[in-house]
């Protein structure tokens, strides 16, 4: 059997409108990689947020600070996901209603609070992701008890005694806790769905605060330009503006493009076609046989004249994507042309 032209699932049709490769460029090599799981669940004790003169990371920046200090070149959150350049994050807070803090970002100690060094003291499992980062799927465990910080820290355990872990602690007896599944899915390279689902493994009614956070970095955050909840809706009422707008301005394109090609409807009789060439009807109706948006693109390149580049200009569509569908447009109207017994070249 031949071997079929199309990709084998959706998402080796996302990962084939790579424009070069991930390991030279990952900023340019694919649309559907500017948004993914770039945010880190601890930035807190790291290197690279290390501003003391001794080189002393975890003092320097320790689990304390976090929630009131800013960052200077990393950002961090729980199911995170931010822009490749971290220009906007997007992430997770919960409240149990006995902590003193919102859960934010993962806890652990230190190299020298660790009776065995560094240690994260969490429960959370990464359960699906798709290269593309079209599906991700996340999920953490949250005692309904106060969580035991203090008790963590100062455990009071040597380098020969086994470590103090959170299941150690209580934290979970009972049941007393949440299962939290936040699953993000991309319905295009930048529109994003979420859910959070939220289930109570205990006996009794626990209630649980959930909040989701948007924020940008703080070396871009101008606050003379107004307050960030009203960013947020300025920026949230501007990207569902140009939504409609582009959703409008495609359907047009797609009008003109097709009364251009003026592509006869497929229940025409002989006789209504009578006018044309025999040769251009069977080019219109296979190319009316194709996906529209692989029509679109092989029209605008092939009978408009334009390039590569104009054609993405034109459709408002990624270079790589309208790359992927010439090629695949082509592909398919030398199948169909081929079944009827022509040929294109």
């Amino acid at each position: 059997m031949p071997k079929s032209s199309q990709p084998a699932t959706a998402e080796h049709a996302r990962l084939a409108e790579a424009t070069g490769r991930a390991e030279d460029d990952l900023f340019s090599a694919n649309p559907w990689y500017e948004w993914g799981p770039y945010l880190s669940e601890r930035a807190w004790g790291t290197v690279r947020e290390d501003y003391s003169a001794g080189g002393n990371a975890w003092d320097s920046f320790p689990h304390d600070h976090a929630r009131s200090r800013a960052y200077r070149w990393n950002e961090d959150g729980m199911a995170g996901i931010s822009d490749i350049r971290h220009e906007l994050c997007l992430a997770l807070a919960l409240w149990n209603g006995k902590d003193p803090i919102l859960k934010e970002r993962m806890f652990g100690l230190t190299g020298p609070q660790g009776n065995h060094g560094e240690d994260v003291k969490e429960y959370w499992w990464y359960l699906e992701g798709l290269p593309s980062h079209a599906l991700l799927h996340w999920r953490y465990h949250y005692p309904q008890v106060a969580f035991p910080y203090d008790e963590l820290v100062h455990h009071g355990r040597g380098l020969n005694d086994p470590e103090l872990e959170l299941l150690d602690t209580g934290a979970f007896d009972d049941d007393r806790y949440w299962s939290v599944d936040v699953t993000y899915a991309k319905a295009s390279p930048t529109e994003i769905l979420a859910r959070i689902v939220v289930e109570n493994h205990a006996a009794e009614e626990a209630t649980l605060d959930v909040f989701t956070q948007v924020w940008r970095q703080a070396d871009r955050y101008e606050p003379g330009k107004g307050s960030p909840l009203g960013w947020l809706l300025t920026m949230a009422r501007t990207r569902a503006i140009d939504l409609v707008r582009s959703r409008g301005r495609h359907a047009d394109r797609e009008a003109m493009l097709n009364e251009a090609l003026a592509i006869p409807d497929q229940g025409r009789s002989p006789e209504d076609s009578s006018g044309d060439s025999e040769d251009a009807v069977r080019v219109h109706r296979a190319l009316a046989a194709i996906p529209a948006d692989q029509r679109n693109a092989l029209v605008a390149a092939y009978f408009g004249g334009l390039s590569h580049t104009e054609v993405a200009s034109a459709l408002g569509q990624p270079l790589g994507t309208v790359k992927t569908r010439i090629r695949s447009g082509l592909i398919q109207l030398r199948r169909l042309l081929a079944e009827n017994g022509d040929s294109v070249s």
